[in-house]
């Protein structure tokens, strides 16, 4: 019985290194293919935002903001384009991460209505206090969240009249790739 307890527990010990071993590659199996996913993600995203820059470079043609402000639900559309051209920033708001939502009708009617008023307001509140120089405004319907659904930031603001009368001292000067820039026009 000893002897027999003595060949089990030998065998229990060897298998539990090769578990362990095995655990071993499967932990670093795991580990690289981490790395390489996260690899290509970080090349895909250094491209996407070298293209988006080039988008923003051409829309811009040969003007020099002093300060911007972008009308998109996406905060990435921003950075590193801004702080690389020495821009400041004119608003609140990142990103209006709140109006794909409300635009697709996914939010009850009252609820929408009350957070595009009050979204309106603060940025209506930017234009007139920051007054940047330009405005972008995003077109673009592909990404997840709108699923070809684009936001008309512009006419749903434009339902609140301080965003309106801010609205009006700006004029669309350029578009490029779903994008449009707004110009501050001085008024006369």
């Amino acid at each position: 019985t000893t002897r027999l307890a003595g060949i089990v527990l030998c065998a229990i010990s060897m298998r539990s290194a090769a578990s362990r071993a095995a655990d071993r590659v499967v932990r670093w199996l795991g580990y690289g293919y981490f790395v390489v996913v996260s690899g290509f993600g970080i090349v895909e995203y250094g491209r996407e935002q070298r293209a988006r820059v080039s988008c923003f470079d051409g829309l811009l043609e040969t003007r020099a903001p002093k300060r911007m402000l972008v009308m998109t639900h996406d905060a990435g559309v921003v950075f590193p384009f801004l702080p690389g051209k020495g821009i400041a920033w004119g608003g609140h708001f990142l990103s209006l991460w709140m109006m794909p939502a409300v635009s697709r009708g996914l939010v009850d009617a009252p609820q929408a209505e009350a957070v595009t008023a009050r979204t309106a307001a603060i940025v209506a509140q930017d234009l007139v206090r920051f007054q940047p120089d330009y405005v972008i405004v995003d077109h673009r319907a592909e990404s997840t969240s709108l699923r070809g659904h684009d936001i008309k930031y512009v006419e749903l603001f434009s339902r609140t009249g301080a965003f309106a009368s801010a609205w009006q001292s700006y004029k669309l000067v350029n578009t490029k790739d779903n994008f449009e820039l707004w110009e501050w026009q001085e008024a006369k």
